[in-house]
Parts: C-alpha cells; sequence; structure tokens
C-alpha cells in the first residue's frame, strides 16, 4: 500500500528590491563618528554598553566609573557628542555631574535600575532617561536622537544592557 506524499507549500519569495529600499534608508552605523561618555560603575555593564556603541559606529568611547572620574575626563579636551551616565554610582547620585555635562552642552542619558521619583533634579538636565535593564537598541535610538545622527539602525541588537 502507497502512502500519499504531501507537496510541501511553496516558500513565499521576497521581494529583494523592496527589501533593499528599506535598507538604504536606515544607517548600518547611527552613531558613526561620534564621540561618547560612559559614565557607568558596573564594569560589565560598561563593557556591554561600549560594545554596543562601538558597533552603532562611535569613535570614541570614554569609560569613568565615578564622578570624579568622569570630571578628569572631560578635562581631557575631548569634545562629547553626548554622555550615558547611571544616576548612582556606587551609591554616589550623579547628579551634579549631570548639571555639569548639560552646562557643557553635551546631551545626556541617564540611566539607573533603581526606582526614582521622575522629580529627581537629574531629569530637568537629562534627555532621555533609560530604566535598566534596557535594550541596546533604546539606548542608540535616544543618542540617535539627541546627536542627530540619523534613524535608529535596523541592525541594531536588541539585548538587554
Amino acid at each position: 500500500m502507497r502512502k500519499a506524499i504531501k507537496e510541501a507549500p511553496q516558500a513565499t519569495k521576497l521581494d529583494s528590491h523592496r527589501v533593499h529600499e528599506n535598507k538604504s534608508r536606515i544607517p548600518l552605523r547611527p552613531l558613526e563618528g561620534r564621540a561618547l561618555l560612559l559614565v557607568e560603575d558596573d564594569v560589565l555593564i560598561a563593557m556591554s554598553v561600549e560594545s554596543c556603541l562601538l558597533d552603532a559606529g562611535a569613535a570614541t568611547v570614554k569609560i569613568a566609573g565615578s564622578t570624579a572620574l568622569a570630571k578628569r575626563v572631560l578635562d581631557e579636551g575631548i569634545r562629547f557628542d553626548a554622555a550615558i551616565v547611571d544616576l548612582l554610582l556606587n551609591n554616589e547620585d550623579a547628579s551634579p555631574l549631570i548639571e555639569i555635562l548639560s552646562e557643557l552642552g553635551i546631551p545626556v542619558v541617564v540611566s539607573t535600575g533603581a526606582d526614582i521619583d521622575l522629580g529627581h533634579p537629574a531629569f530637568s538636565s537629562a534627555v532621555a532617561f533609560l530604566q535598566k535593564p534596557y535594550n541596546d537598541s533604546d539606548l542608540i535610538e535616544a543618542l540617535v536622537e539627541w546627536t542627530g545622527g540619523g534613524l535608529l539602525a535596523s541592525s541594531a541588537n536588541s539585548r538587554k544592557t
């Protein structure tokens, strides 16, 4: 007795012209050439965020694990396009640093894993706030918006930081 063999369903063909059009409008490295300051006291998070920023095209990512170290990095004279600052660095409030960065005209994305009241002084100077854990794509999107980098890259990772 013969069993009937079902025919495999037809594979859907991609419209390669349409795919090409979409990709051509979205930059693959939306932070191309940008200089960024990352103030983060957790080494693993700092390394992960640095990797994300470099993958997105950042030319320079300077990491500081404290507000004092961040101030020394600022004294190096690098013109930063934006900063990502963890609000609580080893239980130290980074609000004064966020104010300094804002006064220098550097857009600041504040991140924290702590429950913080949105009336916190840091939020008056920050351009964006990310609650940890956040997706790399959320960070890139916030930075692109405030550095004039264009659209969010479709290839940005969605890993959590």
